[in-house]
């Protein structure tokens, strides 16, 4: 078992980490950042609110201008003003920021950093860094502060932590959420972790109205996210895509994956908890898709962790499948292509 005050042992050891290997995930990451700058797939769904708000960038740095967070807004400003470099320069930088922390992470804590990438990209490339920018920076902070709090390395967890909340508020949940998994006993995670998500799930059923009005009091933009029901796309609990990730995570428990690597322990219950917000918001879809997105990066940090066998194959070979599926629905939805 894990004790509280234990670090875990989440460095893959390997005696040399091969050029090739280093080349393929820098090259690839160059690409997909410079694709997602300049528009090479398509011109996306959220590009043309991030553009409009780059060009109307004062010359004075003035926070609350627009309805980004200060981390985003004092980075926007650099580029703009004092660099005056384009929408699309600023763009692919922070692109290249996001996914390059992210397959930092894949080489340094994943058996197979390469096939990581790849699942990433097909998972979550076309919501992240070519939609959500935002999103995809602190989502990359965000695990980075989790993966140093494993370590024990408080200080800089705590500052990579406010720095991934400054470029999106929601990571607050990524962030309060994986310290409690990663800081609390096995035991202790192991009931209070689906014994929280069941009492989400019910408390949003019965409670609904007075948690959005509650939250909407600390940040006023909440209340029109879960207000925004006419505007958003219907959630479907069980699209094929959720399915799928339902199976993955479900085949983890089943191969006993907590058990065989306790890193990969947290990961599974933010996996969970995804699953948790998707279900608990499904009656306010912006609200269930940025919470539940935040957290399902997780699952790659699970299913790829360990050594190949049959069992982790079965794991590795859904996830693929589902990121097939999801690149195809972006393309075809106008996401991509």
């Amino acid at each position: 078992m894990i004790a509280a005050h234990a670090p875990i042992e989440a460095e893959v050891q390997r005696a040399q980490t091969p050029l090739v290997r280093i080349v393929f995930l820098a090259i690839i990451c160059l690409v997909a950042s410079i694709a997602a700058g300049n528009r090479w797939l398509g011109w996306g769904k959220d590009y043309e609110h991030y553009i409009v708000a780059y060009n109307i960038i004062s010359p004075t740095f003035l926070f609350g201008n627009t309805r980004f967070e200060i981390g985003y807004e004092l980075t926007a400003w650099f580029f703009a003003v004092p660099l005056g470099l384009s929408f699309a320069t600023f763009y692919t930088f922070l692109s290249f920021v996001a996914l390059s922390v992210k397959f930092y992470l894949f080489e340094r804590y994943l058996e197979n950093p390469p096939l990581a990438a790849v699942a990433y990209l097909l998972l979550f490339y076309s919501i992240h860094e070519y939609t959500q920018i935002r999103a995809a920076v602190a989502i990359s902070f965000g695990f980075l502060a989790l993966h140093l709090l494993m370590e024990r390395k408080w200080v800089y967890a705590a500052l990579l932590a406010l720095l991934s909340v400054s470029f999106h508020s929601s990571a607050i949940a990524l962030i309060s959420l994986g310290a409690a998994v990663v800081l609390m006993p096995r035991k202790i995670t192991l009931a209070a972790v689906p014994a929280s998500a069941l009492i989400l799930i019910v408390l949003s059923t019965a409670a609904g109205s007075w948690i959005s009005s509650t939250f909407s009091e600390i940040n006023p933009l909440i209340y029109n996210y879960i207000d925004n029901i006419a505007a958003s796309e219907a959630l479907n609990i069980f699209s094929v895509a959720n399915i799928l990730f339902a199976f993955s995570l479900i085949a983890m428990m089943l191969f006993n994956f907590q058990n065989r690597d306790e890193y990969t322990f947290p990961f599974m219950l933010l996996t969970l908890f995804g699953f948790a917000f998707l279900i608990a918001f499904r009656e306010s879809p912006v609200v269930a898709l940025r919470t539940s997105e935040i957290m399902m990066l997780s699952v790659v940090f699970a299913g790829f962790r360990l050594p190949v066998d049959t069992q982790v194959l079965v794991v590795r070979g859904v996830l693929l499948l589902n990121g097939a599926w999801i690149t195809y629905r972006a393309v075809s939805e106008g996401t991509l292509g």
